[in-house]
This record gives C-alpha cells, structure tokens and sequence, in this order.
C-alpha cells in the first residue's frame, strides 16, 4: 500500500501537471473577475466578511459558553455575552437582507444584462482555454483526474451538513445568540426578554450543544463549499481544453 502512494506522489509531481494546476488556480469565472457587475462584486465582499466575523463570533461564543460552564461569569462578562448574543442575531439578519437585496436586483436586471453577461463568460472561459493550449491532451487529463478526486473528497465532507450550508450556519448562529441572551438577560440585564418554560434544564442544555455542534459543521461546510465551487469551474475549463485538443486531433 505504502508503494502505491509512493507511485501515485511522484506521478503527481510531474512539472506539466503542475504547472496547468497553478495556472488553473488563479482562474475565476465571471462571477468572481473584474467582469462582473459592481453589486455582485460588493455582495461577494460583503458576503466574504460576514462569513469572517460570523466564524470568530462563533468562536467566542464557544469560549464564553465553556467559561459559563466551569465557573460563573463576573458582571462584565455576563454584559458582554449578551453583546455577543445580539450580533449573533444581526449578523445574520444583515447577511439574509444582503443576499435578498441581490437576488431582486439581479432578477430585475436579468432581461437586460443576460445576453451580455453571456457573452462576456464565454470570452473569459475562451481565455482561460488558450492559455491550457501549450499543454497536451494526456496533461490535461491528469490535470482533470486530480481536480475531480479533490472534488470528490469535498463533497463527501459537504454531505455532512444536510440543506444549504451558508442559510444553516447563519440559523445556527442565531439561535445561539438567542439563547445566549435568554440565558443572562434575566440576571443583569434591564431589557426584559420573554420567558419560555417548555423544555426542562436537561434538554435545554442538550439542545444548546446540538445547536453549537450544527453551526460548527454548517461553518466548515461553508468553507469547503467556496473551494469546491473553484475547483468545479476549473474541472469545466478543462473539459473545454480537452475538447478542442480532441476536435484539433481529428481535423
């Protein structure tokens, strides 16, 4: 086993085949390239940052929740907690009307940019395919084979979290916040939150650490979604080369 793995590294290192997967790395399609318009390019900033700093915000919920636990935060800690728990619920709040003001914006836009935005994807694509043409077809193959392999493994870490990764980490994070304020508001607080009494200490506490173990794998799923999307449009330029290397074989 071990002589196999050893066989398939040094195949790896060819310098073709490494040299096309650098090069495929710095390649985007429309949506992520100087191409696209402003809101998109402002949305995936955006979009990029509240994912961030909902990541250490997770985090220091994490820390303050396991301090609650092995002894009693001091008042300061407490004010702060709560202040944790309210960006917890505007985070993702400000993500979910980002993301419906550039759905509708895009919706109204599509008639009159669709054609255009088409044509500017596939001059980009027709670019990235030229520059894979000093490359062999057996190359560009191996390229391929080792993309689609890393692709495989992000899904199958994907298929962890069931449902849309980024919405479920965003829900995830709310509710934390939520509990965390349900959780200290009634000891310093002044704002009066109401009270819910339907699940006992146990359960509550069960449902806590579910709730933190959910967002945790919905947050590492967002992550590897954004790399696979670049290595399933690498996978496709490809495709692109490899056909016309065919269609130049045959002519």
């Amino acid at each position: 086993m071990p002589r196999s793995f050893k066989h398939q590294a040094v195949k790896i290192q060819k310098p073709q085949t490494l040299d096309i997967i650098r090069k495929l790395h710095g390649m985007c399609g429309i949506e992520g390239s100087e191409l696209a318009s402003r809101l998109e390019r402002w949305s995936e900033k955006i979009s990029g940052r509240l994912m961030k700093a909902g990541f250490l915000l997770f985090g220091l919920i994490i820390i303050f929740a396991l301090w609650h636990v092995i002894s009693p935060l001091n008042k300061y800690a407490v004010m702060l907690a709560l202040a944790l728990g309210a960006a917890a619920i505007i985070l993702p709040t400000c993500a979910l009307l980002i993301t419906i003001f550039s759905a509708i914006v895009t919706i109204k836009n599509l008639k009159k940019t669709s054609l255009e935005y088409f044509i500017l994807g596939i001059e980009t694509d027709q670019k990235h395919v030229r520059e894979l043409d000093a490359y062999s077809k057996k190359d560009l193959e191996h390229a391929q084979r080792i993309i689609q392999l890393k692709i495989t493994r992000i899904k199958y870490k994907v298929s962890l979290v069931i449902g849309s990764p980024d919405k479920l980490a965003f829900i995830s994070l709310a509710a934390i916040g939520w509990t965390l304020i349900k959780e200290f508001s009634s000891k310093t607080s002044p704002v009066k939150f109401p009270e819910i009494s339907l699940l006992s200490t146990p359960l509550y506490e069960f449902l806590f650490g579910a709730v933190i173990l959910l967002g945790l794998l919905a947050f590492v799923v967002v992550y590897l979604s954004r790399g696979m999307r670049d290595y399933v449009y690498q996978s496709e330029i490809l495709d692109l080369a490899i056909a016309l290397k065919k269609e130049n074989e045959t002519a």
